[in-house]
């Protein structure tokens, strides 16, 4: 099988002023487009590894634009920096995959994307014995999901005996309970709540509060968008990482 790697690039914006000093960290008026860094530790997932790429913004636009100061002017300024960091990222390199911060997104208005099948992966690869699977798809993506979810778990499914299919029955996951049974004899359960002490592979763009509590009641590994996007922020803002010329 031939190895997959995967270029994703994430923009994120920089913390608030520090606590000391009252600046903002690593701002600069002189500065244009945000320094490019790779993360040191590639991950990987089953088919692959995914090489991890980051630049933050200033944040110093949050508060502008939070609280009203020359609020148009900074909108018009950062979505110019940001269209240039994305541009200058595609023209360096070959980029497959560039996710925008959420509150990059809301601050310009611009649609957040989903989240490539490869980064769910690499939680998902981390799980040791895993026999116990639940599984949301959304209402949002429907086929987008289920293509995403199938070829994300095939390489595991031999060794799962148990999917809860966390959600309503719809078309979208009889079509998916139809290929687990199937292709490898898996009896798919329906539920409104996630299998107790087993992987929740969840692909839908929100989740009730009452489910994350839930989750961490019943030591459950909830793989989602939430904790993937925290992820990412976390790596590009904790200072491991090498400045890319």
């Amino acid at each position: 099988m031939e190895t997959l790697i995967k270029n994703i690039y994430y923009i994120g914006m920089e913390n608030r002023k520090t606590e000391k000093t009252g600046k903002w960290k690593l701002f600069s008026e002189k500065k244009v487009r945000p320094s490019l860094y790779r993360h040191e530790e590639k991950q990987t997932f089953f088919y692959g590894y995914i090489q991890l790429y980051f630049s933050l913004v200033p944040g110093k636009f949050r508060e502008e634009i939070e609280h009203g100061r020359r609020k148009e002017k900074q909108i018009v300024k950062l979505t110019a920096i940001l269209s240039e960091t994305i541009a200058k990222a595609r023209e360096i390199f070959e980029w497959e995959e560039i996710i925008v911060a959420p509150e990059l997104c809301e601050l310009i208005g611009r649609r957040e994307e989903e989240l490539p099948a490869e980064l769910f992966g690499v939680f998902l690869k981390k799980q040791q014995m895993m026999h116990k699977l639940s599984v949301s798809l959304g209402e949002e993506c429907g086929r987008l999901s289920l293509e995403k979810a199938v070829w994300l778990l095939k390489p595991y499914l031999s060794r799962i005996n148990y999917v809860m299919y966390v959600g309503e029955e719809n078309e979208t996951a009889q079509e998916f309970e139809n290929f687990l049974s199937d292709e490898y004899g898996i009896l798919m359960a329906y539920g409104k709540r996630p299998e107790k002490h087993a992987v929740w592979i969840d692909f839908s763009e929100r989740t009730v509060p009452l489910l994350e509590n839930f989750s961490a009641e019943n030591r459950i590994c909830h793989i989602n968008r939430a904790g993937i996007l925290k992820f990412l922020d976390t790596l590009a803002k904790n200072g491991y990482n090498t400045k890319v010329n």
